[in-house]
């Protein structure tokens, strides 16, 4: 028999129940397992059978990692073919570039074809009785004795006259009955479970969804179709959808005995407890589960039916990408020890032993922003638009973007080998490079490093100042340069002005190995003091790259410009005269550095230098907007790059000087 806190929980738990009876189909994806032990169980009534021997079982046993988000995945299968020659899988890829899926056996391309494969099975499974309607379902042919409701008039047309009328205040004791029989039947809706879906559809998050025709059509088409209407997000491809089949109705119960005079119906309403000798507390309910899922199909000719066939299946596909990082470390006098590593982001796949080559260079892939039409794919590119862009050089990550969810707790990186290849074994492939790795397992959502190489070069320290002027068009003074002196405050009294010291010491570094250095963020490390962290850009074999470290604190620079000639109608150009302008510049630099500088100065500038000192090297070229704050009618300047490099001795102060024309109107 049910106590009073039986029927409160009883009760409590009844609000859950009616929110998952209102819901006719449920996302398995929104489903959550309890951890409890009394979590119903899900059994299918019909076990699945062994998959059939044309089936494909892809294995991933190649994975070539690009940069910029995209990969080249290469999968193998076996079976044994069809009558037709034809064998199927259910992996197929979630997004591939158009025109990069392909199979090939023994040389040979095969036929494709995509499709999607619904079914539809029954299950069952038991729940624990959270009703009275469910507690009486359960025990339908056993004796039990019914604690009914017996407040209300009583017309006698259940067979329960009580007498006279009566009627309770609010504080008056409610009134009970008890009867005990054989409960014999539950008057439920026998009509077979309607074939069509309901119009209005509810899941666990929240969204609703009108579907428009269902009499002939699938229900994942009505739920895309609504989706596309209302906005909402469409079902994932391997979401399935579940129809309750259990039974309707149950208003009325039929209770048979001498205890009520015969067979009695009574409303199951008014039932608040049940007793009998072993009373069934759990139910067991039907369900129809619709499943839809992918399908391909590799069509290998009837010449090969009944045949045990192999297969290579590839294609390019965004979701996981290598990021270079460098570590410059070791004395640093004129040698230095430099280290890669390819930091690996895989939101892709599960890559169990499998070989990963890491690629230097991106190709050219016209289409990849298209996908393939066989891979069903829903949101074009899901995978890489999710991806967050990298804050430098756009060179590096070709602007695409690659997933920022954290590294997963339970992820594992598994290497078959422990692999450091040097930078001379790196693959070179026309101007793609490739890092090829030893097999290696990593989960989808997983991060790693892999160690690629580690090498000694030659360094050396230079001191750069690099000045880029913008000049006035109506004055051609400097308006602005990239190296300028910090101005004071408006508002400040302070007489001090600032000086930017803006010389930065930066290490050149020589690539003596046979493949290239690709663009990665690079730590340079003394010791165990970090000295700095900067972009190592792209070097090819024998050439340098410049590393930046930290701005030379012990390094002074200014620079400064006088007029020398003014020269009015100097030019005159489609109707409009020019003034020439003639002026002296000076750079100087002060060492207080208690070791030599070898100094690299650059000169960038609108005009056009006419002399330079110290054997500084001129360069003209042809005029450049950016040189000038208005280029409106400029067109007839030059732009000129001056380079000196020299060494400057401790305590030791250079002035470099050049001339320039300019003309301006």
């Amino acid at each position: 028999m049910l106590t009073s806190r039986s029927r409160r929980i009883l009760l409590a738990s009844l609000s859950a129940t009616t929110l998952l009876a209102s819901l006719p189909f449920l996302s398995l994806g929104d489903l959550v397992t309890p951890t409890t032990t009394t979590a119903p169980a899900l059994t299918l009534i019909a076990p699945l059978p062994n998959p059939p021997a044309n089936s494909l079982t892809l294995a991933t046993e190649r994975v070539v990692v690009y940069k910029d988000g995209y990969a080249l995945i290469i999968k193998s299968a076996s079976a044994t073919t069809d009558t037709e020659g034809r064998a199927f899988t259910t992996q197929v890829p979630d997004a591939a570039v158009l025109g990069t899926f392909w199979a090939i056996s023994d040389q040979k391309t095969l036929g494709l074809r995509a499709e999607w494969d619904e079914a539809k099975t029954t299950r069952s499974r038991t729940v624990n009785c959270l009703t009275v309607k469910d507690l009486l379902r359960a025990n339908v042919g056993k004796k039990v004795t019914l604690t009914l409701d017996a407040t209300e008039k009583r017309t006698g047309r259940s067979g329960l006259e009580d007498g006279p009328d009566k009627t309770l205040t609010p504080d008056a004791t409610t009134e009970k009955r008890t009867l005990t029989g054989t409960l014999s039947q539950i008057l439920d809706d026998s009509s077979p479970p309607k074939i069509a879906f309901p119009r209005s559809i509810t899941t666990l998050t929240g969204q609703t969804f009108t579907l428009e025709s269902t009499a002939q059509r699938s229900p994942f088409e009505d739920f895309h179709t609504s989706a596309r209407v209302t906005g909402a997000a469409p079902l994932s491809d391997d979401t399935a959808l579940v129809r309750d089949l259990s039974p309707t109705g149950g208003d009325y119960i039929v209770l048979d005995g001498p205890d009520v005079g015969g067979k009695t119906v009574l409303p199951s309403a008014r039932v608040l407890f049940v007793t009998g000798e072993n009373l069934t507390t759990t139910l067991t309910r039907a369900e129809e589960v619709f499943t839809r899922t992918k399908r391909l199909t590799v069509d290998f000719g009837k010449e090969n039916a009944n045949k045990k066939v192999a297969l290579k299946l590839f294609y390019f596909t965004p979701g996981i990408r290598w990021i270079p990082t460098y570590r410059i470390s070791g004395t640093l006098q004129d040698k230095a020890d430099i280290a890669l590593q390819g930091e690996i982001v895989n939101d892709l796949e599960d890559i169990n032993d499998a070989a990963i080559d890491l690629v230097v260079g991106v190709p050219n892939f016209r289409f990849k922003d298209a996908p393939s039409p066989l891979t069903f794919e829903r949101t074009m590119l899901a995978t890489l638009a999710n991806l967050p862009r990298n804050d430098f050089n756009q060179n590096f990550y070709n602007g695409n973007r690659f997933s920022n969810s954290s590294f997963h707790s339970g992820s594992t990186v598994v290497f078959s080998d422990t692999v450091t290849p040097s930078p001379d074994l790196a693959a070179g492939e026309q101007d793609l490079f490739v890092y090829p790795l030893q097999k290696t397992s990593l989960k989808r959502g997983a991060r790693a490093t892999l160690p690629l190489w580690q090498q000694n070069t030659d360094l050396k320290h230079l001191y750069t100042y690099d000045v880029k002027t913008q000049r006035s068009r109506s004055t051609g003074g400097m308006v602005a340069y990239k190296q300028n002196q910090h101005q004071p405050n408006p508002q400040s009294t302070s007489p001090n002005v600032l000086s930017l010291n803006t010389i930065w010491h930066q290490l050149e570094l020589v690539n003596n190995s046979k493949s290239p250095w690709t663009t990665g963020p690079a730590l340079i490390m003394k010791g165990n003091l970090p000295l700095g962290q900067d972009l190592l850009t792209y070097t090819p074999p024998g050439s340098k790259a410049c590393v930046p470290v930290t701005i030379a604190v012990d390094l002074r620079a200014t620079t400064d410009e006088e007029e020398v000639l003014r020269q009015n109608a100097a030019l005159k150009v489609d109707g409009n005269e020019y003034a020439l302008i003639k002026k002296k510049g000076t750079i100087s630099l002060t060492s207080f550095r208690k070791e030599p500088s070898t100094m690299r100065i650059s000169l960038s500038t609108g005009g056009k230098i006419d002399n330079v000192s110290d054997e500084g090297k001129i360069k003209i070229n042809d005029f450049r907007p950016d040189d000038w704050d208005d280029q409106s009618y400029m067109r007839p300047n030059n732009h000129s790059d001056v380079t000196w490099e020299f060494t400057l001795d401790p305590g030791e102060t250079k002035t470099l000087t050049y001339t320039l024309s300019s003309y301006i109107r």
